[in-house]
């Protein structure tokens, strides 16, 4: 954190009201009674799970807001359970906890008093004494207190560490209650998806928890990040050599002992090596598994050619007539080729007509009925299509439909092989922006005899994750590719 806790305001007090709170992230607004405060104060951050009735104590800063005014931000939060009867009832009364509601939280007081949520969390058999409460309602409250406090811990965890609250949510979706054991065990998990922190905080975790720095847990942990941190520079694998160059770099260990720990990585699949161009290419197997569904995938696509219109050149004066334009040879054969192979590139640079043909390619599909998806990796790129083909378009993530996943902590799709998009042709704009693990995504959720135009300029910004997928395609001469080269300077003759 940028901040130390010798420089951030400290205010004590009890939560009277959640204000908002995002479920995905933990990002909470709540209003907190503060005696030192002299009122009630709104706080903003990280800070999942929280409820009325908690004890607070929040290192922070305070901010302006345009709108809502006065605000503390918080940066540390150590949290308390309640304390005191009312509090108590504030706390079950809110919601917090899994069935119980402003009733049942009164009768639980009553029976219990103040050892109340000692009770739920080492005697819940005990909770079927209180009118209303089956035992499987016992077992829902129980379970519902100890995710709240070992979120609680968690919170404290980090904070005690000088570690961002923003981890909380994510390790939680993803270990659930053994969230803080995991990570106790294994600091460097933290360097994993989807969490992504860096290998120096993750190492002064693992420092602090007693870790060696020859623990095994350590140094596979730094050559997995060695690959992982090269992937923001476009790479898909390292040589042999230099991953273990790198990883020496950071971990400060014989290159030997590194060898040892790569071939366990190896044994077990998690990294894979395979020869590249005379290269010992080294890959993270997922990356390695996106790179061979994608050639995969588009060589198979290239390999069945289409039957086109018998009327294709008729068809094709009848769509510059409707546009008002006469198409250059090349953007003439772009369409053509769009109506004859399953897959193919269109590629030029700014001015060459790849909007012209774009746009005659997308009346082509229209012409035969096809339905077409446009697509593209942003939103801005997905609005600029929409704009000039006059068609609805989205970015790849909203058209696959994002979904969180549970069990990775991750993100996926509802769209993939066993839920293939509901359309018969699909049209890519900025394809050089597009990674190697979102064209996989992208191929797979592609219904059997789809077509797939991709469209882009190798010059222009390529993808921020792995892969430089437009310019390896075009390279690899595999697929059917129209290179628009003439510049059109008449608005007439080009977009």
């Amino acid at each position: 954190m940028d901040t130390s806790p010798s420089e951030l305001i400290l205010l004590d007090g009890t939560v009277s009201s959640v204000i908002y709170r995002n479920e995905e992230n933990g990002y909470t607004i709540l209003r907190l009674e503060a005696p030192e405060a002299g009122e009630e104060v709104t706080v903003v951050g990280t800070m999942p799970g929280i409820s009325p009735g908690e004890g607070l104590s929040v290192h922070g800063q305070w901010t302006r807001h345009s709108t809502y005014g006065e605000q503390f931000r918080a940066e540390i939060v150590e949290r308390r359970m309640p304390v005191g009867e009312k509090a108590l009832l504030e706390y079950l009364a809110s919601g917090a906890v899994k069935g119980v509601g402003a009733a049942m939280a009164r009768r639980l007081l009553d029976a219990f008093g103040e050892d109340v949520l000692t009770v739920i969390e080492e005697a819940p058999r005990r909770l079927t004494e209180v009118k209303g409460i089956s035992p499987k309602r016992a077992e829902t409250i129980h379970q519902s207190l100890c995710m709240q406090l070992s979120m609680r811990r968690l919170l404290d965890f980090l904070s005690a560490h000088g570690l961002s609250l923003s981890l909380a949510m994510p390790l939680y979706r993803r270990y659930g209650d053994l969230a803080l054991t995991a990570l106790r065990a294994n600091p460097y998990l933290l360097t994993e998806e989807p969490l992504f922190t860096p290998f120096p905080a993750a190492d002064k975790l693992a420092r602090e928890l007693g870790l060696e720095a020859d623990d095994p847990l350590r140094l596979e942990a730094g050559l997995l990040y060695t690959l992982s941190h090269n992937l923001d520079n476009g790479h898909v694998f390292l040589p042999y050599a230099k991953l273990l160059t790198a990883a020496q770099r950071l971990l400060g260990t014989e290159s030997s002992v590194l060898e040892d720990h790569l071939e366990g990585l190896t044994d077990r699949g998690t990294i894979v090596r395979e020869e590249i161009a005379g290269q010992d290419a080294c890959y993270l197997a997922r990356l390695h598994y996106c790179e061979t569904y994608v050639a995969n995938a588009l060589l198979e696509m290239e390999g069945e050619p289409l039957c086109p219109p018998e009327d294709l050149d008729a068809l094709l004066d009848r769509i510059q007539r409707e546009q008002g334009l006469t198409y250059a040879p090349l953007q003439v054969e772009a369409v053509k080729t769009a109506a004859q192979r399953q897959v193919m590139l269109l590629t030029g640079g700014p001015g060459t007509g790849k909007t012209t043909s774009l746009r005659g390619i997308l009346s082509l599909f229209d012409h035969l009925q096809l339905r077409t998806a446009l697509t593209a990796p942003t939103g801005r790129a997905a609005k600029r299509l929409s704009e000039t083909c006059g068609a609805e378009a989205s970015t790849i993530h909203r058209l696959l439909e994002p979904r969180y996943d549970s069990q990775t902590g991750g993100l996926t799709f509802a769209h993939n092989e066993r839920e293939p998009l509901d359309t018969d042709a699909v049209i890519l704009d900025e394809a050089s922006m597009v990674d190697l693990v979102l064209m996989q995504a992208l191929l797979a959720a592609l219904p059997g005899g789809c077509r797939l135009v991709l469209v882009g300029d190798p010059h222009q910004l390529p993808s921020v994750g792995p892969g430089n997928l437009l310019s390896d395609l075009l390279r690899s001469r595999r697929l059917p590719t129209l290179r628009l080269t003439e510049i059109f300077r008449q608005a007439a003759a080009s977009a």
